[in-house]
C-alpha cells in the first residue's frame, strides 16, 4: 500500500469545517494490484496459479477498500456557533455523534508525537476537561498543514 496516499480530506460547506477520514475506492488499485501479483508468479509458478493468486489479491484488496469506505468518522467545526464534533458514519449514514466542546479554540488542539517501527507518527488531540484523540497524522508536513489549517482558516465569530 501506499505511505503517501490521501489518508484525510478537509472540505467546507457553508459555515462549518469538514474534516473526513474516509479512504475512496480507488478502481485503478483494483486493477494494478491482480497484474502486478500475476506477472512475477507467472514466471515463477506458472500462468494458472499466478492467475488465482493475482484473482484472489485483487479481491481481498476490493473487500479491504470498501470496508474503509463504509466506515469512517469526521471532525466537524461550526464558525457560526463554535461547536466541535466527532461524527461517525456507517454507509453514508451518521451512525453516533459525539460533542467535543462547544467553544472550539484551536489553543487546545495538541499534537502528540509517537515513533514506533521507524515510522513517527502523530496524534491529533483535543485538549478539553477529556482528551479526544481526533485522528492519526502520517507525516509531519500534514502534521504542519493541519496545525496551520486549524489555527489560521477556521474563524470563529465573536458572539
Amino acid at each position: 500500500m501506499n505511505q503517501d496516499e490521501d489518508y484525510f480530506r478537509i472540505t467546507k460547506k457553508g459555515h462549518t469545517h469538514i474534516l473526513s477520514d474516509k479512504i475512496s475506492v480507488q478502481w485503478k488499485e483494483l486493477i494494478v494490484l491482480p497484474v502486478v501479483v500475476f506477472i512475477p508468479l507467472l514466471y515463477l509458478i506458472g500462468w494458472f496459479p499466478g492467475l488465482v493468486m493475482g484473482i484472489l489479491a485483487g479481491v481481498g484488496y476490493a473487500i479491504y477498500r470498501y470496508a474503509s469506505s463504509i466506515k469512517y468518522k469526521e471532525i466537524h467545526i461550526d464558525e457560526e456557533t463554535g461547536r466541535m464534533s466527532l461524527v461517525y458514519f456507517f454507509k453514508g449514514k451518521v451512525s453516533n455523534e459525539e460533542l467535543i466542546t462547544e467553544k472550539y479554540d484551536a489553543t487546545h488542539l495538541v499534537f502528540t508525537e509517537r515513533s514506533r517501527s521507524g515510522t513517527t507518527k502523530f496524534i491529533m488531540t483535543y485538549k478539553t476537561h477529556v482528551d479526544s484523540d481526533l485522528l492519526i497524522i502520517k507525516s509531519r508536513k500534514d502534521k504542519e498543514y493541519l496545525e496551520d489549517y486549524y489555527r489560521n482558516e477556521i474563524k470563529i465569530k465573536q458572539g
